[in-house]
């Protein structure tokens, strides 16, 4: 997508924050944030965070419509700048048709979330955004937009195991992925002099099953992808 203005995009966003609006079952929600980052020795995830950092903005914008009572399409709208990664360019974040058969069955097209880990597809979530950063083993921000969504589709639903078993969740995909050629690999790659015309993708599967076990709080999952 062009570029965009970035404060007009910050007011936008911001006044968009104060207020969901719901037009004709059409639902509108976004986000804006400013971080600021500190650091004693080193600087993190390129920003000047020893000398005290506000090198991290955020936003995002989001629509969905219900238009049957099985099926719901949406899509999100995002920027990001975090020293040397991302930038203003307005990015699509996710779009997809989402068809529920039922609580058991439900499947989703087009650019959907890869489920990693608790919190991988919840990270852009404007009633669930953290004001804090996630373990970076497994939730690295320097490469979000990569290891947020894919290209392709994916199969999920929910199971009861007994009466009193709580919840199984599952969820299986696939489809294709690209580096971002803003983000964390394709930056460290060219530190090596590996630069790309096109960033580099392929075919991507995996799943994830999560039990939202009778105890109240308590979930336990785990995530496969290759």
């Amino acid at each position: 997508m062009p570029r965009r203005a970035l404060p007009g995009l910050l007011l936008l966003l911001w006044a968009l924050e104060l207020a969901a609006q719901d037009l004709d079952h059409i639902q509108i929600h976004g986000f804006a944030t400013q971080g600021f980052l500190f650091s004693a020795n080193n600087n993190y995830l390129t920003m000047q965070s020893s000398r005290g950092s506000l090198q991290w903005t955020e936003g995002a914008i989001n629509a969905t419509d219900s238009l049957t009572d099985n099926l719901r399409v949406g899509m999100q709208l995002h920027m990001y700048q975090m020293g040397q990664i991302g930038g203003p360019n307005v990015l699509i974040d996710w779009a997809s048709g989402d068809y529920k058969f039922n609580d058991r069955l439900g499947i989703r097209a087009g650019k959907v979330k890869i489920p990693q880990g608790l919190y991988n597809d919840a990270q852009d979530v404007d009633a669930l955004f953290l004001w804090v950063l996630l373990p970076q083993c497994l939730y690295g921000d320097d490469n979000r937009d990569f290891d947020l969504a894919l290209e392709g589709g994916e199969l999920y639903g929910a199971l009861e195991p007994g009466k009193h078993g709580g919840s199984l969740l599952y969820r299986g995909y696939v489809g294709e992925n690209r580096l971002d050629a803003n983000g964390g690999y394709i930056l460290q790659l060219s530190e090596y002099g590996l630069t790309f015309p096109t960033p580099p993708g392929g075919r991507v599967f995996g799943g994830d099953v999560r039990w939202a076990t009778p105890w109240r709080g308590l979930m336990v999952g785990t995530s496969v992808q290759s």
